[in-house]
């Protein structure tokens, strides 16, 4: 989807998840997400997942959320593609296996689960085709101390940055030496960039906007 790299809205369980991804394995939950569908959760296994993921598929796309949506789909087609083959090899006609494969995948319950899974059209919904303002807060050396010194930015100053999205974006300044920009939004205008950056210099915190 043209511009989903620098323009995009996630629900607030997905900020939440892929917010906790971007943290150093050793530091993730040990219980399962808040968000399910009738009980059903697979616990921890859950970050553990999205982690591999952000390694694995986040540097692809600057490590923004709508990588864990498509590291996710990826996943999900590997599955039913192993269903497909089990199903070919036991009935013995690819398809009769095929439709089967799709009554199972398409099935109720699968199809709920996407409240508590990302797939690609509900992790990249874009919300405005010009809404790419982002808020700087912090550039460092390194992707890991930008993600760190965001962490501590935002306890330092929760009432203004505690449900904001966010992420770290890598730039290439010449001569300069590469930098890690700690970014908070996208926002849809800049009005809406600057009034967060203002609230968190009321506070005592430094920012600029970035289009």
């Amino acid at each position: 989807m043209r511009g989903i790299e620098s323009h995009f809205w996630l629900l607030g369980d997905q900020i939440r998840d892929w917010g906790i991804a971007l943290r150093p394995f050793h530091e993730l939950p040990l219980v399962g997400p808040a968000t399910h569908v009738g009980g059903y959760t697979i616990g921890p296994a859950y970050y553990w997942i999205m982690w591999a993921i952000r390694v694995l598929v986040g540097p692809w796309f600057d490590n923004l959320p709508h990588a864990g949506g498509y590291g996710q789909a990826a996943i999900e087609s590997a599955a039913d593609a192993l269903l497909f083959v089990a199903l070919w090899r036991r009935v013995q006609s690819p398809w009769v296996a095929l439709a089967a494969a799709i009554v199972i995948v398409t099935s109720g319950f699968d199809v709920a689960l996407s409240a508590i899974d990302w797939t690609p059209p509900i992790a990249s919904a874009p919300a405005s085709g010009n809404g790419s303002y982002l808020v700087q807060v912090s550039s460092q050396r390194s992707e890991a101390d930008a993600q760190s010194a965001y962490r501590s930015i935002q306890s330092k100053y929760p009432s203004v940055l505690g449900s904001q999205p966010h992420t770290v974006r890598r730039a290439d300044l010449g001569s300069k030496g590469v930098y890690y920009r700690a970014m908070v939004g996208p926002f849809p205008s800049r009005e809406a960039a600057v009034q967060l950056c203002s609230s968190l210099k009321q506070a005592g915190g430094d920012c600029v906007v970035q289009h």
